[in-house]
Order: structure tokens, then sequence, then C-alpha cells
């Protein structure tokens, strides 16, 4: 029966974060969980669920109130303009299906998170990309950029800020005109924020929604809010194109239990010392890592929990890193990467990653000699 099924979805291999190896880990930096513990305030709000909470869809719209509110000192949102999904990848898609449709064309700079983009793939959509480059530290190049998004023919353009897995911010007033260049060149905007909370918030593309068409924001509590089990996420977007996503959003989407908690988390300032906590533990891994022979790390910015650490030789370094009882992802997993890069996520025992990457870093040392 295979024949029923589009060829799209039948030759496409999609990228994955997941990979298998012999190696115990003894400590796990993959995934992009945030170490913090999650408050107590926010566990016991567990307790006071009650029947009817559990028995009833979700249809309240108290936490878009609460998400309204963060935004309002930088720009008036309407409830019509917040669309509450299953996770933020959950409405990801949902944009792609609303602009991507009929074989059109998403532009976006590359490596990013490599699901999004494989969904754009089985859905058949063309993918043209402006890569970060190796020779260049993988630092992101604003006017490269937009003179290949104004030759793409693109449909939707997709940037993440901050960028996954370089953990690199673009500053508004770059986010700002390539917004406006799509808007000029009638093409849609996603600004995928779903480490957003590692930068400050008058960094966040939600201030121009108001300004602009065809403009959406994502956002998501699976980073900084340390919720990823949850699996609630939000996008805003500019009014019009707003109402074409709700098309596309399944009814009482968002379940009970999480929209509670997620409204209580973001309402209590849960990350005002993210970032100052965040920047304190990658300095020093940024201090050990300038340090090592043979590991080196891309362009980043010491805010963000995520970064990519890659060598100029031959070799598969997630492997090796593992060999050493650290895991991370693969930069196989990402477009335009290759085996011999990895994404790390920070946690908490930093002193302990530093003393992993510096065992990998003199086996591979001893390995290029040899």
């Amino acid at each position: 029966m295979s024949e029923l099924i589009n060829d799209n979805i039948k030759n496409y291999q999609p990228k994955s974060y997941a990979n298998v190896s012999t190696y115990p880990a003894i400590l796990d930096c993959s995934l992009g969980v945030h170490y913090e513990q999650i408050p107590e305030y926010v566990l016991n709000v567990l307790k006071t669920i009650d029947e009817k909470t559990i028995k009833q869809y979700p249809n309240n719209l108290s936490l878009v109130e609460k998400i309204i509110n963060i935004y309002k000192p930088y720009v008036e949102l309407s409830k019509e303009q917040v669309s509450i999904g299953d996770g933020s990848y959950n409405l990801l898609t949902n944009i792609n299906l609303l602009y991507l449709l009929g074989g059109k064309t998403l532009f976006s700079y590359v490596p990013n998170f490599s699901a999004y983009t494989d969904h754009a793939y089985l859905i058949g959509a063309k993918h043209k990309h402006y890569s970060l480059k190796e020779s260049n530290n993988f630092k992101f190049t604003e006017d490269d950029f937009l003179t290949e998004m104004k030759y793409s023919n693109a449909s939707l353009v997709f940037v993440e800020n901050p960028n996954n897995p370089t953990g690199q911010i673009l500053p508004i007033k770059t986010i700002e005109k390539i917004i406006a260049l799509a808007n000029s060149l009638n093409m849609a905007i996603l600004i995928d924020e779903a480490y957003g909370e590692y930068m400050p918030v008058e960094n966040s593309a939600v201030s121009l929604v108001n300004k602009y068409n065809n403009l959406f924001v994502s956002k998501s509590f699976s980073k900084g809010y340390a919720m990823a089990g949850i699996r609630v996420g939000y996008a805003v977007g500019s009014l019009d194109a707003s109402k074409y996503l709700q098309k596309f959003i399944i009814p009482f989407n968002g379940n009970s239990i999480g929209r509670i908690l997620a409204e209580n988390i973001i309402s209590n300032k849960y990350t005002e010392h993210i970032i100052e906590d965040t920047k304190e533990k990658k300095l020093k891994l940024l201090n050990a890592l300038d340090s090592m022979e043979n590991l080196k790390v891309s362009y980043t910015s010491s805010s963000t929990p995520i970064m990519l650490i890659y060598t100029n030789l031959d070799l598969n370094l997630w492997e090796y890193l593992r060999k050493v009882g650290l895991n991370t992802v693969s930069g196989l997993s990402y477009e335009s990467l290759d085996k011999n890069s990895v994404r790390l996520m920070i946690r908490d025992e930093v002193d302990l990653i530093v003393k992993l990457l510096k065992e990998a870093d003199k086996i591979i040392g001893e390995v290029s000699e040899a």
C-alpha cells in the first residue's frame, strides 16, 4: 500500500537529535532542557488542580491575557493575535501549512532547528538557504543573508533568534531589516524565539507584529522556563495573518494542566535572573575552550545556553565526546553541518563539562599525531 504515500514522505530521511552509543553518558548535554529547578510555587499548583479541570476541554483565555501583559510595555496586542499550541513546534508546522503548501519556497539560514525544516520538506516545500560558514566561525552576516533572501523567490522566511545550534543572537535592528525586506518582497516571515528568554525582552520581534504584515513570532515554555514536558507554546502574529492561522489550529489545543502551569510561571518573573546566571557559566566554559588545542567554538552569545563546538580534524566529534562520557547533539543532525561538530547544552555542572572536554581534546590530539 506504500504507493498511496506521498513521495516527499517516502523518500525523505528526516534528521534527528537521537544518537545511539555503547558508551555510558556521565553527563547529558544534548537536549535543550534548562538546568534550573522549577519553583516550588509552580509545582504546588498541581495540588490545586481539580477533577473539573481534567474533565473539561481547555477553553479559558487567562494564559493569553498573561502573555499580552508581558509585552504591554512594547506593543498593544489583541487576543486574536496570540495562538496557543501544543509546544511551539506545533505552531511552526501550522505556519508552514499556511504559507508553503503547493511546493512553495522556504528561505532560512542554516544550521537551524532541523525538525522545522524537515516538516517543510515533508509537505513538499522547496528550501533555499544561506549557510553560516566555518571560515567565518559560523557568524551570521547580515548583508550576505539579505542579498540571498532578495533573490530566493520565497513565500516564507524563517529566522531563528537566538540560533540553534550556535547560540548567537541577532540584534533587533537586524531582525527588523529582514522583516522589512520580506514585507517589501511580499514574503511572509517567521521569527522563532524558542530560546528567546536568554535575550532581553526588548530584543523580541513581538514588538513589531503591529508594524508589518504576515509576521509571526513563535515562543516556547520548553527552554528558558524549563517546562518541556507540558508541551505548551505560543505564537504572536500580525492581526490578519493570525486569523488565517487559526484555521489550522485544532480545537482545544494546549492541554489544561499545561496552560495552568505556564500561566503561573510566566506571571512570576521566573526568568529575570536567567541571562546573568547563564553568562557566568558560559563564560567559564568559553574560557576553558579557548585554551584547548583541537576543540573550537563558533561565534556565540554569552547569554545563551547552547553552543556549537567543532574541530578542523576529519573525525566524528560526537563519538569522541561520548567516549569520555559527554552526550551532545551531532552536527549530522543539522543541515550544512558535518560529523566534526556538535551542539552542547550548558548544564549546572560546568566544571565537569570542562573536565570532560579537556579529556576529549587530549584524546583527539593523540589520535591526530598518531
